[in-house]
């Protein structure tokens, strides 16, 4: 029995003579997809063609047809994921490897550092899973997969690296913001429209795109990622129309999300910690920095202790003279700041320096903990 994907909606079971007058009438094409019992993807009713058109043929089971004839078998779910982790695996040991060496140079470049990920990663994408590269990352290699087109064919490199630069703009713009390449509130709360969109859509294309196996980057790109078992030329399914408006969706609400980041500010539970953020960006020598208040909970032996702590975590733009000097200078800018943190019993502060390109890092981090009266007399030293 075959259940198929028609108008939207699963339809079915039905007879493989039910299919074959569907076939032979018109109703059903090439790119109706089919699923039966054993089968781990859906696939177009054109990769069992010839059992379609053999009415006297016995009813061969649906997954062997396959095999014999694969027409364009797309890639499943973790086999494309682990290629993926194979990836960028790969070129996180090229960043780690070339930070060894440009450490510094890395650092000097601040923020403008995940322009170095992003080149070498585009190029890794872009140039293997092209037709330069036979449509495959040295991941997709190792477990038989390909990038190819709606006819199965390998794509042009600028086509690829278009596809690879639609996967990866909400990841490196994240990056860029968390480093704090932009400042303002609202102009950064529009930026991270794109990051969630992109992050939700992806997410649900992975889980529930089980068709066509298409992420957003597919989609825009009119691109597959398939067996390479596949026959070329194939053609290719068509993803279900349910998931583009459920996407739709989901960047309607990045949109309504991002406007309220802005207004969740003026709470007062984060005004007073995004005020003591400004106030270190506006040293000059922090490039990013994240600021929580909270209540931390410590349970010994029959007994349970809280206590407020106030986490300052620190990115400078260089390498401190002394780092923990700095430290008591960035806590006493937050005691000046707001009389209430005064009230916390501590106050935690992490500084660390060093480079992110994105594909890799290399940081230095030091931490502190002292009592607010702890830190006043720390920074009052010379």
């Amino acid at each position: 029995m075959y259940y198929l994907a028609l108008n939207g909606a699963q339809s079915g079971p039905f007879p493989l003579e039910h299919l074959r007058a569907g076939w032979k009438s018109g109703e059903l094409r090439e790119e109706t997809l089919y699923w039966q019992d054993g089968m781990p993807e859906w696939l177009p009713l054109g990769s069992i063609r010839p059992l379609l058109e053999e009415a006297g043929a016995p009813a061969t089971p649906a997954a062997a047809v396959a095999t014999n004839s694969p027409g364009m078998v797309i890639g499943g779910f973790w086999r494309r994921v682990a290629a993926f982790l194979i990836d960028v695996l790969l070129l996180g040991l090229i960043g780690f490897g070339s930070g060894f060496f440009l450490f510094r140079f890395y650092m000097s470049l601040g923020v403008a550092g995940i322009l170095v990920g992003l080149i070498i990663a585009t190029a890794y994408f872009g140039l293997l899973s092209s037709r330069l590269g036979g449509g495959q990352t040295l991941g997709q290699r190792l477990f038989g997969l390909r990038v190819v087109d709606a006819h199965g064919l390998t794509i042009s490199p600028g086509r690829s690296i278009a596809r690879y630069l639609v996967l990866a703009f909400p990841f490196f713009l994240n990056k860029a913001l968390s480093d704090g390449l932009v400042g303002g509130l609202w102009l950064g709360a529009l930026l991270m429209i794109p990051v969630i969109a992109g992050f939700l859509s992806l997410t649900y294309l992975l889980i529930f795109n089980r068709g066509t196996r298409q992420l957003v980057h597919d989609w825009a790109t009119g691109t597959y990622v398939v067996r390479t078992i596949s026959t070329q030329p194939a053609t290719a399914p068509i993803i279900w129309r349910g998931h583009l408006i459920a996407v739709a969706i989901i960047c309607l609400a990045a949109v309504v999300l991002s406007c309220l980041l802005p207004l969740a500010v003026a709470l007062p539970i984060f005004r007073e910690t995004y005020a003591i953020r400004q106030r270190l960006l506006d040293t000059g020598v922090v490039q990013a920095a994240t600021v929580t208040g909270g209540t931390a909970v410590a349970a010994t032996t029959g007994r349970v202790d809280s206590m407020r702590v106030l986490t300052l975590l620190v990115h400078l733009k260089g390498p401190p003279l002394s780092s923990p000097v700095v430290a008591a200078h960035l806590a006493g800018i937050a005691l000046r700041n707001d009389p209430v943190v005064s009230s916390y019993n501590r106050i935690d502060v992490s500084v660390s320096w060093g480079y992110d390109i994105g594909i890799a890092s290399g940081v230095v981090t030091d931490q502190y903990r002292h009592t607010p009266a702890e830190w006043q007399a720390l920074a009052a030293q010379p």
